[in-house]
């Protein structure tokens, strides 16, 4: 009794989401994970990764077939980490990061799969991105105007100065 306590102690108050899989489905998790996807405990259970996901994820391929590609990975024993979209009960679409482990209790397999929203992390990493860009960009201005504004006059100077070399007769 008292390991068992110990154990919903530590499932209930981790910062992250957990979830408990038998045969690709839930059936169980904790109380992060009803508030990341704002869907009560009771539709999450029995239901599949690929069911509280988008149809596709972010590389355009279906999200049942990935999801299925990385339990069974983890099922033979390689622990799986990656990126993944999931969809809330609002229908918003949040970035996670999922890691998922096997582990035995006598006689049958189960999958443990910690989800970390990674939303902010995303927002700001494609805003790094947008300013790195714009950035790159305003250079690119600059240099452009500075060779044409700057070497453009003296390369018509240099041409002038060459011509009239030219005509001068010594």
């Amino acid at each position: 009794q008292e390991i068992e306590n110990r154990y919903h102690m530590v499932f209930e108050s981790a910062n992250d989401a957990i979830f408990i899989l038998k045969d690709y489905h839930y059936i169980d998790c904790n109380l992060n994970s009803v508030k990341l996807l704002g869907i009560p405990k009771k539709k999450i259970i029995n239901s599949a990764l690929w069911e509280v996901s988008p149809l596709l994820q972010f590389d355009g391929k279906p999200s049942k077939e990935k999801a299925i590609k990385h339990m069974e990975k983890a099922l033979k024993g390689t622990p799986q980490r990656f990126e993944w979209l999931h969809q809330c009960a609002n229908n918003t679409i949040i970035d996670t990061e999922v890691s998922i482990n096997k582990f035995e209790i006598p006689g049958e397999d189960f999958l443990l799969a910690v989800v970390r929203d990674i939303s902010e992390r995303k927002k700001f990493e494609k805003e790094v991105y947008i300013s790195t860009f714009k950035g790159e960009e305003n250079e690119r201005s600059r240099l452009a105007k500075e060779l044409h504004d700057g070497l453009g006059p003296l390369i018509s100077a240099c041409k002038i100065y060459h011509h009239n070399l030219n005509e001068l007769k010594f």
